[in-house]
This record gives structure tokens, C-alpha cells and sequence, in this order.
């Protein structure tokens, strides 16, 4: 029996009605209920082309792409004009939910995923929305580097940036690429600049300091202070990190005022001498929006 053949298909393809059972003593034929039609495979391009067909005709992108066979199906003569319809079915659509958040020394962008899509090419500039891709204005990254680290745009200048996201897929030969004309696949991200907070520490004691107190003066109104913590090190190195030493002091939520200085006070444990100290952002996404500076290095020890 022919595999293209209408009739075979369509039988084929029919609910499985009464079959005979096993011989046992009590053989008699029964039914088999909710059985699933069968799902031949379609092995000759004649059967894909005509499933091709319909599916352009029923005007349905993801059957035209579960019809299409690139290896049997491209150089076939009747497919010619239909190429212009099925490269349109897997055209990309544009990125959705394009978000950017400028932290000083890069920007972090973000998107919504699609499985079908496998690489994005991100597109920014500093006076509009791009509309060529420059060398050094984009970055190509794939969907599974984006899903385990993110996508960055690194060194970034201290202005606005206009970003736009395309998606991408291959068709054959060819490189498929989102229109890039909704409103979801771009936006501006701000270039906020940074608060500057100056620091410095004055010490308590006769003998032994055992108070401190740490003041605070930004240049900028602070409505909230995101947590800040100060770190004790031993020796003459000054802490490089949080985790570079003992928490002696934290602070967060206070509202500051611009210029004006915001002083708290704290017990030093039995620290030796010499201590260092360094006050640091509890946050590193918070470096985005503040600098930590001492008003005096040389006076933030014991």
C-alpha cells in the first residue's frame, strides 16, 4: 500500500474500532476506548508539501513551521512561490518587556525570553533609538548566556542610552531579524548621578578609644539612606570588601539633608591597634546611586 495514499491516511489516522484479543479461554473481541489516533510519519516531500499547503492556506505560522523540511523541500520547483510565505512564519517577532537600569560603570538590560528564539542583538546610542548597528553600539549574546549571566552593556558613559533589542533566528541560509518597531523592544534608561556621601570617624577615649562617631555629609537631599555598614580590619591595609573584616556600625533608612551632617555614635570593641576602617554599601546595586568617599583616609584608624 502506498504511504500517500488519501485513503491509507485517513483509515490510518481513524479511531481503532473492535480488535480481537489474545487466544484465552474466554477469547472474545474488545474495545479500545480513548485511543489516540495514530501519528504516521510523513516520509515523501509530495505528503509535507501537501500539509505545507494547507497549512498556508489555513494561514497557521507554527504549522507551516512543523511542515517545513529544509533539506527535502527548498530546491522542490512548487515550493518557489510559496518561500516568501514561509520564511514570513518563522520571522521573528519583536522582544517584549525591554527594561535597562544604568549603574554608572555599566548597564544591566533585561527582556522577556522566547524558546523559539536562540540570539538577540542588542542596539544602543546616546542621542536616539539606533537605527543602523554600529561597531561598538551592539552586542550580539544568545538566549542560554542571557538566561545564566545576564546581558551588560560594559563602560558605559555617564549619559542616557537609547537601547533597542532584536530577536533573531536562521532560516536556511539566511539570518531572520525582528522588525524592531514596538514600542516593547526599546526603551531609554536615565543616567542618574551618583550621591555623594563623605564620611569620616572621630574616636573617644583617654586611654583606650572605646567610642566612636561616624558622620555622614551628602551632597545631594537622601530621603532614604540604603544600609551602609563600617568595617574594622587589623593592620595598616584598609578593609576591600564586607566580607574583609568586622562589622562595627550599620546604618540604614535615615533621611539626610543636602550638605548638612548626620552623626551617629557607637561602642569600639576591644580592637587592636592598628585598626582600619571603611565604610561600605550593604548593596552593590546601590553603587549605582552612591559614592562612599572619606573626607580624611588618614584618620580612619586606631
Amino acid at each position: 500500500m502506498k504511504q500517500n495514499s488519501k485513503a491509507y491516511l485517513e483509515s490510518a489516522n481513524a479511531d481503532v474500532g473492535w480488535l480481537e484479543s489474545p487466544v484465552e479461554e474466554f477469547a472474545k473481541p474488545y474495545l479500545l476506548k480513548d485511543t489516540p489516533k495514530l501519528d504516521l510519519p510523513v516520509t515523501t516531500p509530495a505528503d509535507r508539501l501537501a500539509i505545507l499547503k494547507t497549512a498556508i492556506k489555513r494561514n497557521d505560522d507554527k504549522a507551516i513551521m512543523a511542515a517545513w523540511d529544509e533539506v527535502h523541500m527548498a530546491d522542490l520547483p512548487e515550493v518557489r512561490p510559496l518561500m516568501l510565505r514561509v520564511q514570513r512564519a518563522f520571522q521573528p517577532n519583536d522582544v517584549e518587556n525591554v527594561d535597562a537600569v544604568h549603574y554608572g560603570s555599566f548597564i544591566r538590560v533585561r527582556w522577556k525570553t522566547n524558546r523559539m528564539v536562540n540570539r538577540y542583538l542588542v542596539s544602543w546610542s546616546t542621542g536616539n533609538y539606533p537605527t543602523d548597528v554600529l561597531p561598538g553600539y551592539s552586542k550580539m549574546i544568545s538566549r542560554h548566556d542571557y538566561e545564566r549571566f545576564g546581558c551588560r552593556i560594559e563602560n558605559s558613559l555617564r549619559q542616557n542610552y537609547f537601547i533597542r533589542v532584536y530577536a533573531i533566528t536562521d532560516f536556511g541560509r539566511q539570518e531572520l531579524v525582528s522588525p524592531g518597531e514596538s514600542l516593547g523592544c526599546r526603551t531609554v534608561v536615565l543616567y542618574r548621578r551618583k550621591t555623594t556621601i563623605r564620611y569620616s570617624i572621630r574616636f573617644r577615649g583617654l586611654f583606650r578609644k572605646t567610642h566612636a562617631i561616624l558622620t555622614l555629609i551628602p551632597d545631594k537631599p537622601v530621603d532614604c539612606l540604603p544600609e551602609v555598614l563600617l568595617i574594622a580590619r587589623d593592620g595598616e591595609l584598609l578593609p576591600a570588601h564586607v566580607r574583609n573584616g568586622e562589622v562595627v556600625c550599620r546604618m540604614a533608612g535615615e533621611r539626610l539633608k543636602e550638605h548638612a551632617a548626620y552623626g551617629i555614635q557607637f561602642r569600639l570593641t576591644e580592637l587592636p591597634s592598628p585598626t582600619r576602617f571603611r565604610l561600605f554599601l550593604a548593596n552593590p546595586e546601590d553603587a549605582g546611586d552612591y559614592e562612599l568617599l572619606p573626607t580624611a583616609a588618614g584618620k580612619l584608624r586606631i
